[in-house]
């Protein structure tokens, strides 16, 4: 999801300063949703509230909804990339108004909904591993999963095929998520971890670091 804000940073940088003047609450909500990804991943629940307080102000500068949508469906996606229940409310609301077709193929996406036209429409990053995930070809999934050069985008791939993951690659993305200091997703797949672990001494093992971790 943070390479739809790519975008809008780029578009900063051509043309002349006045552009960039009239445009910097495009570029101050995209940096404010940035931080908000890694302060929430992060643990730092303050600072990711006040982060996508920021992000959503700074989008509401503007009738062009469709930054808003993108910073909605954004918080959406990284509440699913370590398990949080989420209905992505905020972004239904804006849906109809800002009827983009690649953000409503993201919103199916996340939302496990696959269809054809549903990849079709999709990035063109995010098709190869759509693709593998609709025809249910899960290792080929995560044999692309493991080339993308986003490691928020791998979180997120894999916690929507999380029971189709072997324990080896949940340990992979533990280590992911551990080597990125991104607390949330470290407890939640060693939640993974021990869902389908066999053996009662591992498990013990799992419960004493998440019982550390939360202290």
């Amino acid at each position: 999801m943070i390479e739809f804000f790519v975008v809008l940073s780029l578009l900063l940088f051509s043309g002349c300063s006045l552009h960039v003047e009239k445009n910097e609450w495009q570029y101050k909500s995209s940096r404010a949703f940035h931080s908000f990804t890694k302060e929430y991943l992060s643990a730092h629940e303050i600072l990711a509230k006040a982060d996508k307080k920021a992000a959503e102000h700074y989008a509401k500068q503007s009738a062009d909804l469709e930054t808003l949508a993108r910073v909605y469906l954004g918080e959406c996606a990284i509440y699913k990339s370590v398990g949080v229940l989420s209905t992505c409310k905020e972004y239904q609301e804006l849906a109809m108004v800002v009827n983009d077709a690649t953000l409503q193929a993201y919103f199916m996406f996340i939302n496990q909904k696959l269809t054809p036209k549903t990849v079709q429409n999709l990035p063109k990053k995010y098709q190869p591993f759509a693709q593998a995930w609709y025809k249910q070809e899960y290792n080929k999934a995560f044999e692309i999963l493991q080339k993308c050069d986003d490691d928020i985008s791998k979180l997120l791939w894999a916690a929507l095929i999380k029971e189709h993951l072997t324990q080896q690659q949940r340990e992979q993305m533990l280590s992911i998520a551990s080597y990125n200091g991104y607390k949330k997703a470290v407890l939640f797949w060693l939640s993974e971890l021990k869902k389908y672990e066999k053996e009662l001494n591992k498990r013990k093992l799992i419960d004493k670091k998440i019982a550390i971790l939360l202290k």
